[in-house]
């Protein structure tokens, strides 16, 4: 527009709050609190930084494009003395250019006016561009991320069902285990079955794990809900930090190696999400 051009590039990384920096020339600073105020109320989140550019701004006076103009007549008649003088002297050096450019007139400075009306327009005409590049890159991310977390999701279903397959597998080994040290203590005596029964009861109503579980299960489908709903990630940390509980008291309760090592994993598991959570607004 009318021979000038802004450039303007954005760069950003997470941040819970919005934080922007910008680099703008001196001739487009009255512009400066407009430029934040509009990557404010578009990006919402993230720490950006931005750089704004217009060709030829000299930076000295509102709006002002500095341009250089040669004045060639006379440069060719400073070149046509010093050669004369040159030839009265008898001398052979060359007539210097940075010393001819240097002479009075030579090349006159002349200062244009970029009207403000102007330059709003083309700084927001560039600065629109590239917020919508920008967004259109946190797109393509937000699908990678999406990804990334129902694959996880799955997995932690996958585990959580292991874990319920291993708990009625761990009563029994229960009542076996107190079968056997009851009888190595009583020798030959009897063991009463009814009192088993009612050891490995007590047992495992204290290693009960059904209720994690299904919690577990429930936080698992809320987070994929609130995917699908946009949600913030705030929410999202929310459900990890509650599927976080239910993991431990599920290992604290089970005290089983096998139950053990399934917890260990779910926990890599939602810590890798709560990682990533952080990169959602």
């Amino acid at each position: 527009m009318g021979g000038y051009c802004v450039t303007v590039e954005i760069r950003s990384v997470n941040s819970k709050f919005i934080e922007v920096s910008s680099r703008i020339p001196h001739a487009l600073s009255s512009l400066e609190q407009h430029v934040t105020e509009v990557i404010q109320e578009r990006l919402g989140r993230g720490k950006v930084s931005v750089n704004v550019s217009l060709d030829n701004s000299a930076g000295n006076g509102a709006f002002t494009v500095r341009e250089v103009i040669p004045n060639l007549p006379l440069a060719e008649a400073y070149k046509k003395a010093v050669e004369t003088v040159r030839n009265h002297l008898g001398m052979a050096a060359d007539v210097d250019l940075a010393a001819l450019v240097r002479m009075d007139g030579v090349l006159a400075v002349r200062d244009t006016q970029l009207e403000s009306e102007t330059a709003a327009l083309l700084l927001d005409g560039a600065l629109d561009a590239a917020i919508e590049e920008l967004q259109a890159m946190r797109c393509k991310e937000g699908e990678a991320l999406a990804k990334d977390f129902l694959f996880r999701i799955d997995r932690l279903r996958e585990l959580v069902s292991l874990v319920e397959a291993r708990a009625p597998e761990r009563v029994e080994e229960a009542r076996r285990k107190l079968t056997e040290r009851i009888s190595a203590l009583l020798g030959s005596n009897s063991v009463d079955p009814q009192r088993i029964a009612m050891e490995v009861a007590i047992l495992s109503d204290r290693a009960d794990i059904t209720e994690e579980c299904v919690r577990f299960r429930s936080h698992l489908d809320q987070f994929v809900n609130l995917m699908r709903e946009d949600a913030s990630g705030r929410k999202l940390n929310f459900l990890l930090q509650e599927m976080g509980r239910e993991v431990n008291t599920t290992g604290s309760k089970s005290n089983d190696a096998t139950i053990a090592h399934l917890v260990v994993e779910m926990k890599e598991e939602i810590e890798r999400l709560r990682e990533q959570v952080q990169n959602i607004e």
